[in-house]
C-alpha cells in the first residue's frame, strides 16, 4: 500500500508539474538583448560585431531596426541573420540575430542608442551601448603575427598581418618641386573589395594623378623576415605652392580579408571573409622657400629643364613674317611659367607669342613641354641677329639658379615688294581684302526641293535589309547549332527559366501545398538552379560546394550569405508551424526570386 501510495503521489506530482509548466512555458515572454564583440579595447579601425539577439519560443523572426541614430559609428555590412534551436525537456526555444558590422568613424565616445526591434508584431527597446575608441597604431609598420590562424581578433582587435603606408620620395623640397606620394598595401593575406574610407585633402597643392595598376604591379617584398604582396593603391605628384610645415590626414581603406581554414574539420570557414581596415601613418613634408639671388627672368620654374629655339626660315624679304619656336623641356612643372624675354627692335617687329603645352608622368616623375612661337617681321633689309633669349630655373638636385641661353639665331632680310604676307606662318595674323568673296544673289522665291525615291529614308531602309536580315539569320542558326552540341551550354541558359517557372507554379498553390513541401521545392529550385549554371549534378551540392562555385564565378559575398540564407530559412521553415502561413511563404518566395535574378546580373 506505500509503494503504491507514494507512486500515485509521484504521477500526481508529475501531472500537476506538466499542467503548471505548460501555461508557463506558454507566457513566457520573448528577450530582446543587444551586445558587441569585441567588448573592449577598440581603436578606430577595429571593427565590431552589433548582435541583436531574441529569443524565445516558436521562431522569433525579428525586424531590424532603424541604425540612423549611431554616434561615431558606421554601419560597412549587415544585417546578418542567424537562427538556432534548442530543445529541453520536451520543450523547443529558438534564438535569432541580426548582425551589423560597424566601424568608427574617429577616436573618441561613441554610442549604439537606444534600438526599436519589431518581434512577431510586438516592439521591443534595447538598452543603449556607449564605448570609448582609441586612437589605432600607425599603420606604416608590419603588425604582429597572429600566433593561430583561427584567432582573427584579440581584445585589441584582428591581427591580420596587413599594414598600409603612404611615403612621399622627400620629405623637404623647395617651393614648385614636384614631390611623389606613393600609397601601398602589404599583406600577407588574400584580401579583396578595398575601399577607401578617407583620403587626406591637398588643397592648397597642384596635384597631379598619376595612373595605377594594383593587380599588374604588385610584387612580393621581405620586410623584417616576412613575405608580403605589395599592391600600389594609389601615386599622386604634389607640387606646394608655398613654403611651411604640412601634415596631411592619414589614409584609410576598408577590405574583405579570406580567413583559412586551419582546422580541417572546420567545414564553415570556408568561403567566409572578414572586414578589416588599415590606416596609414599622417604625411608629413617640409617645404623650404626658394633661396635669395634669384635671376631677373626668373618666372617660377622648379626642376631640371633644356631650351631650343629655332626659325622657320633663315632668310625673308622685309615685311615678310617670320616664325621663331622656343621649346623648354625637361623634369618638373612649366603650368605658370611665363615667356622668355623677346622685345621688339626698330628692325624688327614681334607680336605676342602663341603658347602650347603638355606634360607627361612616366616612372612617377613629370615631364613637361612649353612652346610658345612668336610672329617676326622684319623692317629693313640686312644680316638681323635676333636679341638673346634666356631661361631661368631652379634646380632642387644642386640648390641653385640656373639659366639656359637658346643659340644665337640670324636672319637674312632682303628687299621686298612691300606688302607683309603672312599666311605661311601659324599666328593670329590674317590676311586682309581676300577673306571676302562676292557672290551673286539668288532671284526668284525660293522652295524645298523634293528628295528623289531613291534618297527616301524608306528606300534605303529596304536595300539594307537583306544586308541586317542575313547575317541574323546566320548567328542564329549558329547559336542554335551550338546550343545543340553544347550540352551544358544548354543547361545554363535554360537555368533561369526553369526556375522562375517552378517559382510560379508554386505560387498559384501557395496555399494548398503543405508546408514541408512548399520550402522543400523552393530550395531544390535554388540548388537545381545554381547545378544547371555549373552543369553538375544537384545531388550533393552542399551549401559549402555551392559557395565554393558561387566565389569562382566572383559573385559578391553578400549575395552568396543570401543565396544560402535562404536555403537555411527553407530547412528551418519545415519544423516550424509559423511557416504555413501565407505571408511568411510569400517573403521566402519572393526572396528567392530575388536571389535568382541577381545571380543572373552577376554572371
Amino acid at each position: 500500500m506505500r509503494r503504491r501510495g507514494a507512486s500515485a503521489a509521484a504521477a500526481l506530482g508529475l501531472l500537476l508539474a506538466f499542467g503548471l509548466s505548460a501555461p508557463a512555458a506558454a507566457q513566457d515572454p520573448v528577450r530582446v538583448r543587444t551586445f558587441v564583440q569585441p567588448a573592449q579595447g577598440i581603436n578606430d579601425t577595429t571593427p565590431i560585431d552589433l548582435v541583436i539577439q531574441i529569443e524565445g519560443q516558436g521562431s522569433p523572426q525579428a525586424t531590424p531596426p532603424d541604425m540612423s541614430g549611431l554616434v561615431n559609428l558606421s554601419v560597412i555590412s549587415g544585417p546578418q541573420q542567424s537562427s538556432s534551436f534548442v530543445w529541453r525537456n520536451g520543450k523547443s526555444s529558438s534564438e535569432f540575430k541580426l548582425i551589423y558590422t560597424l566601424l568608427p568613424d574617429k577616436p573618441g565616445p561613441a554610442t549604439i542608442p537606444a534600438l526599436r526591434v519589431g518581434v512577431q508584431g510586438k516592439s521591443y527597446t534595447t538598452e543603449p551601448i556607449r564605448l570609448k575608441i582609441a586612437a589605432s597604431a600607425p599603420g606604416g609598420r608590419p603588425t604582429p603575427r597572429p600566433q593561430s590562424p583561427r584567432d582573427s581578433r584579440s581584445s585589441s582587435g584582428d591581427r591580420f598581418d596587413i599594414f598600409l603606408r603612404a611615403e612621399v620620395a622627400t620629405e623637404t623640397a623647395w617651393v614648385g618641386q614636384t614631390v611623389p606620394l606613393t600609397v601601398t598595401l602589404f599583406t600577407a593575406h588574400r584580401v579583396s573589395s578595398p575601399v577607401w574610407r578617407d583620403r587626406p585633402d591637398f588643397a592648397t597643392f597642384w596635384v597631379e594623378d598619376v595612373e595605377v595598376s594594383p593587380d599588374v604591379e604588385r610584387r612580393q617584398v621581405r620586410l623584417d623576415n616576412r613575405i608580403y604582396t605589395a599592391y600600389p593603391f594609389e601615386r599622386k605628384l604634389l607640387i606646394p605652392p608655398g613654403p611651411g610645415e604640412f601634415e596631411f590626414d592619414p589614409y584609410s581603406v576598408q577590405l574583405q580579408v579570406r580567413l583559412s581554414r586551419a582546422d580541417p574539420f572546420d567545414l564553415f570557414s570556408l568561403g567566409r571573409t572578414q572586414t578589416v581596415v588599415r590606416k596609414s601613418e599622417p604625411i608629413e613634408l617640409t617645404v623650404k622657400p626658394l633661396p635669395a639671388g634669384a635671376p631677373d627672368d626668373f618666372s617660377g620654374a622648379v626642376g631640371q629643364f633644356t631650351i631650343n629655339a629655332g626659325l622657320d626660315h633663315e632668310q625673308a624679304a622685309v615685311n615678310d613674317a617670320v616664325s621663331l619656336r622656343v621649346a623648354i623641356k625637361g623634369e618638373g612643372s612649366l603650368q605658370s611659367v611665363a615667356p622668355p624675354r623677346l622685345e621688339g627692335t626698330p628692325d624688327l617687329k614681334v607680336f605676342a607669342p602663341q603658347v602650347t603645352q603638355s606634360q607627361d608622368v612616366t616612372g612617377g616623375k613629370m615631364r613637361s613641354t612649353k612652346i610658345w612661337e612668336w610672329i617676326l617681321v622684319p623692317l629693313a633689309p640686312g644680316d638681323l641677329e635676333l636679341p638673346p633669349l634666356h631661361f631661368s630655373y631652379f634646380d632642387p638636385v644642386a640648390a641653385a639658379y640656373r639659366t639656359l641661353d637658346a643659340d644665337a639665331l640670324r636672319l637674312a632680310v632682303q628687299r621686298g615688294d612691300g606688302r607683309t604676307d603672312v599666311a605661311r606662318s601659324p599666328s593670329e595674323i590674317q590676311l586682309q581684302r581676300r577673306d571676302l568673296v562676292y557672290r551673286k544673289p539668288a532671284r526668284g522665291a525660293l522652295r524645298e526641293a523634293q528628295p528623289r525615291a531613291q534618297e527616301t529614308a524608306l528606300f534605303v531602309a529596304l536595300a539594307l535589309m537583306p544586308f541586317g536580315f542575313v547575317p541574323l539569320v546566320v548567328v542564329l542558326g549558329r547559336q542554335r547549332h551550338r546550343l545543340q552540341r553544347d550540352q551544358g551550354l544548354a543547361r545554363a541558359r535554360r537555368a533561369r527559366s526553369r526556375a522562375r517557372k517552378r517559382f510560379q507554379g508554386l505560387r498559384k498553390r501557395l496555399e494548398q501545398a503543405d508546408a514541408a513541401e512548399f520550402h522543400q521545392e523552393v530550395a531544390r529550385a535554388l540548388v537545381e538552379y545554381v547545378a544547371d549554371r555549373f552543369n553538375r549534378s544537384p545531388a550533393g551540392l552542399t551549401y559549402e560546394v555551392a559557395d565554393d562555385l558561387l566565389l569562382g564565378k566572383s559573385v559578391e559575398t553578400e549575395l552568396r550569405r543570401r543565396f544560402r540564407s535562404v536555403l537555411e530559412t527553407c530547412d528551418f521553415a519545415r519544423f516550424v508551424p509559423a511557416s504555413a502561413k501565407a505571408e511568411r511563404r510569400n517573403e521566402v518566395l519572393d526572396d528567392a526570386m530575388q536571389v535568382v535574378e541577381e545571380l543572373e546580373r552577376a554572371w
